[in-house]
């Protein structure tokens, strides 16, 4: 059983407990199987006012030809260069700040919720680990959880994205056969990057408002700031009184009787979870439990990068994509 369905076989009866509700299907969110690239003259002047015509006239012409013609061939290499090499970079303007409705590249959030979804197969990564990957839509997660000492700063590891045929069961889960198109995240080779949040970084973010998921772009800046938005918040109305020993039950019964620092409850009738984060345009945070879990039956806090989830990664002309996900998980 892998972990998120431990967590969410707990966080289930969580929501069962404090919001009195089962839980629901999202099919805005959940992917499904395949199945259901000048010539100067004056020597020539001069020569025809003499008696020596025959040696200047038989010279200059041999002498002429030689000299202009190699600039002539070298100039024209030498001004296209740059052209060639330049166009990529000026594709990765500053990138706009602030949330706007958007869907990101095609299949980005495909891995948000299922370890089987359909698409295609990452490019192969290069035998180099120095090397860039190739152009091409992968698999990612962050090997470190975002803090605030270093806000524009994230680790992640990229995975691959393979075919089912080819991984099998224990990266599928469900079992086969599996058509070509059934994909699902490579557990190897793995590649950490460090990524610098900033204009140049592209980002999509799953989120859920009332009852439907919301999908929304912005850059890297932007969810540093909803990161930093979410950490402060969580710290105050959830973490530090579930610290001194507050039940989760009265922390969400206090939120149902006065939401506070962007904490809400979430909508009963969705019965998705019990709380509702908002910061400013971006899209709403579903929180579905107030904690996490862990192996051993430790329930620790949650940092921002525990929720707001990143599950692709997408790189095209230069420009770097991430995908997080912070809707509702079945």
């Amino acid at each position: 059983m892998t972990w998120w369905r431990r967590r969410l076989g707990a966080a289930a009866g969580l929501v069962t407990c404090l919001a009195l509700a089962g839980c629901a299907s999202d099919a805005g969110v959940h992917a499904r199987r395949s199945d259901d690239p000048p010539v100067d003259t004056t020597p020539i002047t001069e020569a025809t006012t003499t008696t020596t015509t025959t040696t200047t006239t038989t010279s200059v012409p041999i002498t002429l030809p030689t000299t202009t013609m190699p600039p002539t061939t070298t100039a024209a290499p030498t001004t296209e260069a740059p052209t060639t090499t330049e166009a990529p970079t000026t594709t990765v303007g500053g990138i706009a700040a602030g949330w706007v409705d958007g869907a990101g590249p095609p299949g980005i959030l495909d891995g948000c919720c299922e370890f089987l979804w359909t698409g295609v197969p990452s490019p192969a990564f290069p035998d180099d680990p120095a090397a860039p990957l190739a152009d091409g839509l992968y698999s990612a997660t962050v090997a470190t959880p975002w803090t605030s000492d270093q806000p524009n700063q994230l680790t992640i590891e990229v995975h691959r994205i393979d075919q089912c045929i080819v991984l099998g069961d224990d990266a599928c889960e469900y079992g086969g056969p599996y058509g070509d198109t059934d994909v699902s995240s490579a557990p190897e080779p793995v590649r950490t990057v460090t990524i610098t949040l900033d204009d140049h970084v592209a980002v999509v973010l799953g989120g859920f408002d009332g009852c439907a998921p919301v999908t929304k772009t912005a850059n890297g800046n932007d969810i540093a700031g909803l990161f930093a938005a979410f950490g402060s918040a969580y710290s105050t109305v959830i973490g530090d009184p579930i610290t001194a020993g507050v039940p989760e039950e009265d922390i969400v019964a206090a939120l149902a009787e006065a939401p506070t620092a962007g904490f809400q409850v979430a909508e009963p009738s969705c019965a998705a979870g019990l709380l509702v984060f908002t910061s400013d345009s971006a899209p709403p945070l579903l929180l579905q439990t107030l904690t996490g879990y862990t192996d051993d039956g430790s329930r620790p806090l949650l940092t921002p990068t525990d929720l707001i989830r990143l599950v692709g990664f997408d790189q095209h002309n230069g420009l770097t994509t991430l995908a997080f996900y912070a809707g509702f998980l079945s």
